[in-house]
């Protein structure tokens, strides 16, 4: 991969997410403890806490960060993705720490009528229990993300690793003094509606790096459109289309809420902090593979949406405005120049559907996504389109037994269809 990536000037930057999600890991380690080495293991087998995890896990899909083995585990792990880049021929500068949704769902307001254990993490593990009485500044249970996030960083700095990433919640609270390593960079992922202008102005207040990774705009989990046929996730928005990726802008958040709706298809209305604007260092699209089972599905997911991230990501559009504090966006404001927005988006959709997804299906054999045509019957003439330019669209009169070739609208008789 890294040869391979080399090659086409694509840099790799591993991720290996801990303390959270580290379920894989977790159990593994814990089968090499139980098979009579337990230098590795990363669950402490005392620890009787009981919690629920956003994939809803128990505590074995989180590492204990009061383990020394959980350290050498790190180590090791380190050690091992540094030869690989050396065999690679590449250096190892980058590093990915992951740090996100190490916590309890149960503790969260949508559980509170239940009667389950509200626990925090770590709160009965005897390791952890020790450490925080021999350190009283050390509050594990609650900020198990940062503290693990510093031991990490540590490692890192020893390994001679440049940047630690990591995503914005697993370093809430946390300041880019604390770290030994020069430069850290977090991945932004509060979705607009949810605040998140307020949480990036937090953010930008940290000295971290900022990389826009924005669910609401950059997941590719999601949906292309709202329709029961669409697969996809649903909790931070209904639909990401080409259409929506393109016409996100990165550097002002809050002018999204112009040109976009909620989760729930509702207007937005979203005021600008009276905060200097952010330093956008990046963006990014994820493809998360919870539910994706085959590589048709992945390919279909993140094609062509990720070429719409490319062309956010190195070209400001016109249409693109300065963030401007107490400035406000809605649905029904004007602030954003949409008839510029409507051009830029044209040209590009005519290029990726007449040039660009020939070029990824004919060299590279991705299978991406063609959306359905759009069709209607007025007067018996039946007219059609589809969302990508150069889109071939073939229609039948005869419930499928043959096919035409549709090019301009066809009269296929009154009250026939």
């Amino acid at each position: 991969i890294l040869k391979y990536a080399e090659a086409r000037n694509v840099k790799v930057a591993p991720e290996f997410n801990m303390p959270g999600h580290a379920r894989a890991a977790v159990v593994s380690m814990e089968a090499r403890a139980k098979n009579g080495d337990d230098s590795y293991r990363l669950m402490d087998p005392d620890d009787e806490t009981e919690l629920l995890t956003v994939q809803f896990y128990d505590r074995s899909s989180i590492i204990n960060p009061c383990l020394d083995s959980s350290v050498r585990f790190v180590v090791k792990l380190v050690d091992e993705v540094v030869k690989m880049y050396a065999e690679a021929q590449l250096g190892l500068d980058v590093w990915q720490f992951g740090g996100d949704e190490a916590k309890n769902i149960l503790l969260g307001a949508g559980y509170s009528a239940y009667d389950l254990p509200k626990e925090l993490p770590f709160s009965k593990s005897p390791a952890c229990i020790k450490k925080m009485q021999e350190d009283p500044t050390i509050s594990i249970d609650t900020d198990a993300a940062n503290y693990w996030a510093l031991k990490v960083n540590q490692i890192l700095a020893q390994k001679g690793i440049r940047e630690m990433m990591a995503w914005e919640d697993g370093l809430n609270g946390m300041m880019k003094e604390e770290f030994e390593i020069a430069e850290v960079t977090v991945n932004f992922w509060s979705t607009l509606f949810w605040g998140g202008t307020d949480v990036l102005v937090e953010a930008s207040k940290t000295g971290f790096g900022v990389i826009m990774a924005n669910p609401d705009y950059l997941y590719f989990d999601f949906p292309y459109e709202v329709h029961p046929e669409e697969r996809g996730y649903y909790w931070g928005t209904r639909e990401n289309s080409v259409a929506k990726v393109f016409s996100f802008a990165p550097e002002n958040l809050p002018q999204n809420a112009e040109t976009s709706v909620d989760r729930d298809g509702n207007a937005m209305n979203i005021t600008t902090p009276d905060w200097p604007a952010p330093v956008i260092k990046g963006m990014q699209g994820q493809t998360w593979s919870e539910t994706v089972r085959t590589e048709a599905q992945h390919q279909e997911m993140t094609y062509p949406r990720v070429l719409a991230v490319a062309e956010r990501a190195w070209h400001r559009g016109s249409w693109e405005l300065d963030w401007t504090p107490t400035q406000n966006y809605h649905g029904t404001t004007a602030h954003v120049p949409k008839d510029q927005l409507a051009t830029d988006f044209k040209g590009f959709n005519t290029v990726l559907g007449c040039r660009e997804v020939r070029k990824i299906w004919q060299r590279l054999g991705i299978a991406y996504r063609v959306p359905p045509p759009g069709a209607i019957i007025e007067g018996g003439i039946l007219i059609a389109n589809t969302e990508l330019p150069c889109t071939r669209i073939q229609y039948s009169l005869d419930r499928g037994v043959n096919w035409s070739e549709y090019f301009t609208p066809v009269d296929v008789g009154v009250g026939k269809y």
